[in-house]
């Protein structure tokens, strides 16, 4: 049986609308927000990573939320630090690429990535080399402007 749970994270959200919707997806039993016997963690099982372009059909709207946070992820490439802080702390322009390549959702041009990101002057190369496959690569290190 399909349990569901109509709350509203905002004062001015209808719960209505969650209500349809649960059951148009089946829950046979509804209650309302905080009357849940449900328990954290208790129905997280069928958790699971995704990728962004391929996620599963989501709730109320979660699919908003994670197109929300996916542009402003992408958006700040442009003017923070975030397209380095998963890296380790020294890294290969390849590495580097893969990461926004990953955040922006589409293949980059080695030859021009590599250029504009060497000229923004945010990179430190050490004199430290990778053995990545038929020659070395250069190792690099984020250098914070603050």
């Amino acid at each position: 049986m399909k349990i569901g749970c109509a709350r509203a994270s905002t004062e001015d959200q209808d719960t209505a609308v969650q209500v349809a919707a649960l059951k148009a997806a089946g829950c046979e039993r509804i209650f309302p927000s905080g009357e849940s016997p449900l328990v954290a963690g208790t129905d997280a099982a069928a958790a699971g990573w995704f990728p962004v372009d391929a996620l599963p059909e989501l709730a109320f709207d979660h699919g908003r939320i994670i197109d929300y946070a996916v542009n402003r992820l992408r958006n700040k490439l442009e003017y923070t630090s975030v397209g380095f802080e998963p890296l380790p702390k020294k890294f290969t322009l390849t590495k580097l690429q893969m990461l926004h390549e990953a955040i922006l959702g589409r293949s980059l041009d080695k030859r021009n990535f590599c250029r504009k990101i060497l000229a923004t002057g945010l990179l430190t190369a050490s004199k430290e080399m990778e053995i990545t496959g038929r020659k070395p690569a250069r190792l690099y290190a984020y250098r914070n402007p603050k």
